[in-house]
């Protein structure tokens, strides 16, 4: 229940997306030792069969390739789709993890400056919609959090509007003329019903 409870977090909020590496590696750990498939990280994959190939070792292969593409399924589910299309093409999900790992995985003191680089250059690209860049500020929000910051409202609001596309900045700054006191998940909210 609570691999399921965490793939649903993990779907919703907390996708991959290039700074949350070692939290999201460990809540895709938790899924694969729920669903067994752990070991698909450690092992290489068994050779693929060829028509001499005995029926035991056809059937291992097959197991693994089934297992393989569950958490190929389950990786490509949960990282933003700009990091699917650079892993689309890997056959093997070990080689995956590896690859993200040697990426991602940095160093303690050199993530925390990372993520708050990622914090203050979060930017609002022209073609992306509301809720996309929701997620990415709050995803960065967390990740500095985890390394000790804190921002209240008035500060999480101040870098969310200076976040933004610069085509939403009319449209915010008479949404906050009208209410100083607006949230950024009040802003969105508007900003949503503006984008449809």
């Amino acid at each position: 229940m609570a691999a399921c409870s965490i793939l649903t977090e993990l779907l919703k909020e907390e996708r991959f997306n290039g700074i949350n590496f070692s939290e999201w590696r460990r809540k895709i750990g938790y899924v694969f030792h729920k669903d067994g498939l752990l070991p698909l990280l450690t092992s290489r994959p068994p050779n693929p069969p060829t028509i001499n190939t005995h029926q035991v070792l056809k059937d291992a292969y097959e197991t693994w390739h089934n297992k393989n593409q569950s958490a190929m399924n389950i990786i490509f589910a949960t990282i933003s789709d700009s990091f699917v299309m650079e892993y689309k093409n890997f056959v093997c999900v070990k080689d995956i993890m590896e690859s993200m790992k040697k990426k991602y995985d940095t160093p303690n003191e050199a993530q925390r400056i990372i993520r708050m680089r990622n914090l203050m250059r979060c930017k609002m690209d022209y073609h992306t919609n509301v809720g996309d860049h929701l997620r990415k500020f709050k995803s960065c929000i967390k990740e500095s959090e985890r390394d000790g910051h804190s921002y209240d409202e008035v500060t999480q609001m101040t870098m969310f509007v200076r976040s933004i596309s610069p085509s939403w900045e009319t449209f915010v700054a008479n949404l906050m003329a009208k209410d100083a006191s607006t949230t950024v998940e009040e802003i969105t909210f508007f900003m949503k019903g503006e984008e449809q």
